[in-house]
This record gives C-alpha cells, sequence and structure tokens, in this order.
C-alpha cells in the first residue's frame, strides 16, 4: 500500500483578484475500508498559504473537502499561470479514530508513525489579472487553461481586454486564443483604439494578418481620426499597409485635418508607401482642409525624395492651397532649395514646351525633369506643346515617355487638342509613333472620331510598320 487517501483535483486553482484573500477547494476521500485515516496539508510557501482546522481525523471511505486560503499576491513569476510553489498531502492511519490536535501534529512531525506522501498537488492562477499578464507573452495553451473559468471581456484598469493587449504586444499566440474565446475584435480602449489599431501601432504583422481574417474593422477612426491606414503610412510599413488595402481599407480616409495616408506618408518621406498607395489607387492630388496636397506636405517638409515620387507619379504642380500658394512656393519659403530646383525645373519644361523652345526643353529633360507632371488643369508639357503645334517638341516628349493618351480634367489628350487646333503634322506624327497601344486605345475611346483624325497617307506609312495582326485590330 503507497497511499491511504485519495485527493481531488490534482491542481489547485487560486482565481487571484487584487487586494483579496483567494480562495480553493480540495477533496480528501479515504481508500481505507476499516481504518479511520488522518490527514495533513502541507507547502513549500506556509506564510503564503493556509488551511483551517487540521489535521483531520477522516472515517473509513469517508471524505473530506477543505478550503486552502492564499494571500494577496503582489506580483506573478515567470512561471505564471504556474506556481512555483507546491502543495504535499500527507497520511497516517488512526486505528482508535481518536486523537488530540497535539498528537496527530506530534505524529506527522516526529513520525512515530509511518506517514504517506498520498498526493503533491500543483498550483495554478487563473482570473482576470492573470489573464491580462498572458496576454503580454503567454503561450497559447496557457491562455486556453485560464479561459476556463475566466471571462475574456472584462476590462483592465486602462479599458482594454486580454485580446487588446495581446494584440498590442504581437502575441499571436494570445491572439488565436482569445479570438477562438470569441472575443469581440472590435472592442475600444480609453483611447478609442481597437486591436487591430493597436497591432498596426505596434508593426506586428501576423496579428494584424490574424485579426483582418475574423473581420476586424479597417475604419475605425481614434481620437485624430486616423485610420489603421493612417498609421501603417507614419511608420513606413508597406506590408501592413498592404494587407490592410487587400482587406478593403480606404486608402483617402481623412483625419480631422482632412488629411489622407498619402499626407502622412510624402509628409514623413516615406517613399515606398507613397508607390504603394499609388498603385492602389490612391487621389495623388487630394486636398486636406487647408488645400494642401500631398505634394505640399513634401515641399514643406523638405522631403526630396517624395516630392520626385510625387512628380514622377503625376502630381500637379501648380495646386495652390487656401493661401494661394503651391508646393513650390513653400520649399521656397522654407529654404528647401533642392525641393525647388526639382520644381522649378518642372514649371521651366511647362513653359518650355509651350513657347517652343527646344533647346530648353532638351536641358529639361537632361536635369531629370518628369513625364506627365500635370497643372492644376490636368495639362502636361506634351499637351501644351500639342495645342501649339511644337512637333519636334511633341517628338522629343514621346521619346521621354510622354503619354498621348493622357487626359486633362475635362477628359481631352494632347492628340485631341492637336486635331482641334489643326495641326496635323502633331497628329500625323503621333498615329504613325510606332505605338499601336494608344492607337487601340483611342479608337476604343474616341471611336469615329479617331478615323476622322488618321489621314489615309498616315495609314499607310502605319501599316508598313506592324504586324499584320495589329493592322486588322485597328482597321476594324
Amino acid at each position: 500500500m503507497d497511499r491511504l487517501i485519495m485527493v481531488t483535483p490534482k491542481e489547485v486553482r487560486f482565481r487571484v483578484e487584487v487586494g483579496q484573500t483567494s480562495h480553493a477547494k480540495i477533496r480528501v476521500q479515504s481508500l481505507m475500508h476499516t481504518i479511520p485515516v488522518a490527514f495533513k496539508v502541507f507547502t513549500t510557501a506556509p506564510h503564503r498559504y493556509k488551511v483551517r482546522s487540521h489535521p483531520i481525523i477522516i472515517p473509513p471511505l469517508g471524505e473530506h473537502l477543505l478550503e486552502i486560503s492564499m494571500a494577496t499576491l503582489s506580483s506573478f513569476s515567470d512561471s505564471i499561470p504556474y506556481s512555483q510553489d507546491k502543495i504535499y498531502v500527507k497520511s497516517l492511519m488512526v486505528p482508535t479514530g481518536k486523537a488530540s490536535h497535539a498528537e496527530l501534529e506530534k505524529w506527522f512531525s516526529t513520525r512515530k508513525k509511518h506517514v504517506f506522501l498520498d498526493a503533491t498537488l500543483r498550483i495554478m492562477f487563473t482570473g482576470n489579472h492573470v489573464l491580462w499578464r498572458l496576454a503580454v507573452n503567454g503561450s497559447m495553451e496557457s491562455i486556453e487553461e485560464v479561459l476556463r473559468d475566466t471571462y475574456p471581456s472584462v476590462k483592465d484598469p486602462h479599458d482594454r481586454t486580454a485580446l487588446f493587449i495581446a494584440a498590442e504586444h504581437g502575441n499571436a499566440a494570445g491572439v488565436k486564443a482569445l479570438l477562438a474565446s470569441k472575443c469581440d475584435v472590435n472592442d475600444k480602449d480609453s483611447d478609442a483604439h481597437t486591436p487591430l489599431f493597436a497591432a498596426v501601432l505596434g508593426g506586428h504583422y501576423e496579428t494584424v494578418k490574424m485579426l483582418l481574417d475574423v473581420g476586424a474593422e479597417t475604419e475605425h477612426q481614434n481620437a485624430c481620426g486616423w485610420t489603421c491606414l493612417h498609421v501603417a503610412a507614419a511608420q513606413n510599413r508597406c506590408d501592413i499597409m498592404k494587407l490592410l488595402l487587400d482587406a478593403g481599407a480606404n486608402m483617402d480616409a481623412h483625419d480631422e485635418k482632412g488629411k489622407t495616408p498619402l499626407h502622412i506618408a510624402a509628409s514623413a518621406g516615406h517613399t515606398k508607401v507613397l508607390h504603394t498607395l499609388v498603385q492602389y489607387g490612391a487621389n495623388i492630388d487630394r486636398k486636406c482642409h487647408d488645400g494642401c496636397t500631398p505634394l505640399h506636405e513634401a515641399a514643406s517638409c523638405g522631403a526630396e525624395e517624395a516630392v520626385n515620387v510625387l512628380l514622377k507619379e503625376g502630381a500637379q504642380l501648380s495646386v495652390k492651397n487656401h493661401a494661394r500658394k503651391t508646393s513650390r512656393d513653400l520649399a521656397h519659403e522654407i529654404g528647401q532649395i533642392k525641393v525647388f530646383d526639382v520644381m522649378h525645373v518642372q514649371q521651366m519644361l511647362e513653359k518650355a514646351a509651350r513657347t517652343n523652345n527646344l533647346k530648353t526643353v532638351r536641358e529639361c529633360l537632361q536635369d531629370g525633369a518628369y513625364a506627365n507632371v500635370c497643372d492644376q488643369y490636368g495639362w502636361t508639357a506634351l499637351h501644351r506643346a500639342a495645342f501649339k503645334g511644337h512637333v519636334e517638341i511633341v517628338r522629343l516628349l514621346l521619346k521621354h515617355k510622354f503619354d498621348m493618351n493622357m487626359k486633362d480634367e475635362k477628359g481631352y489628350t494632347p492628340l485631341q487638342f492637336a486635331r482641334e487646333a489643326g495641326h496635323e503634322e502633331v497628329v500625323e506624327y503621333a498615329a504613325c509613333d510606332s505605338r499601336p497601344s494608344l492607337l487601340i486605345s483611342d479608337t476604343f475611346h474616341f471611336g469615329s472620331l479617331f478615323l476622322e483624325v488618321l489621314t489615309l497617307s498616315c495609314k499607310e506609312k502605319f501599316m508598313k510598320c506592324h504586324h499584320a495582326t495589329t493592322k486588322d485590330t485597328i482597321l476594324q
């Protein structure tokens, strides 16, 4: 015989509450059929755990429900939710069924009788304080164990749920366990932040992905009007931004100042974020409440690379804010010479294209002027040259990848301008410029108008330059 009693459960669970004594119960059952048994509870930390009225004698096959108290915890160990402390239950036989308390204590301490070690019990802490602590970096298994008797939606003193805390710290395992317990994925803290917002703010890619997969709201705004996309733009996290955009986040959402994520990325000089947002279709010339575009923001912050990206992507250089200032004006005011020079080259190009100054156009292109930069009317340098009939400049601009299909704010292309102004040489060159995609596009968009523009001689020249299948497509 190796034991006299059976103890259940094998794990003592204390629900921890701040400033309160915690209690747990164990059941002790005698395995002896004819002889009474005494038992006593020992712990490795007697100053922390207390048991009332013991040692205790129980009759043959009898049982006793014993309460164990634990003093208030001031902190948790690294082994949380499990304690490094242990509880031991020992027993001995009392054939007479009677013994004083002093006698029992003496028997257990001096071992004048054979003492059995019947159970070694593990101590576990549960409750919301434990869950909040585990949410920081606890394992999935530990959190699932605590959730057996802990309600996950209770909030901490900062108005955060356990899910929020796990998301904030990037504890993907904890987030997974808490999501399985049906936590509210859009619950807000005292700063009106959601778990998704906290995960984006912390730059936790995997956590963001998990929250989006269960339908976390992407358009929630904090007190300043920022969405998750604003945060990702500010932190230069293209990877997280793509997750949000693929989940349907509004790339043109604006904060309390009317600024979109593109404004935020421009002012911070985050060029990769700018490229990503533009590729997804963000409005590159969107104005905030003071009339500033992302280009204004980049110029006023001296973000030269961001200015270059925005101009290359077609940002309008001559747009004015409510103070009647262009982005170039702002760059000049704060002494951002490099930014000012980049914008100055673009304006020189527009003027040279309009005035037929071929030499200046060449110099501007050599200095790095970008194709397809628009003014406030949506006109590019190619619009101006085509409208004026400057065929040599048109040729040069087309060689530098200026787009003859580019439309102004009223939907007109440089080709239409040249045709309406009667500049047949420009029209003929544009149509025969070895650009099948241009011709097909114009045919689809303008139909009979394009066929009217395309003269017979131009058709013949074009046929010599392209494959028969391309000819068939154009003439259909």
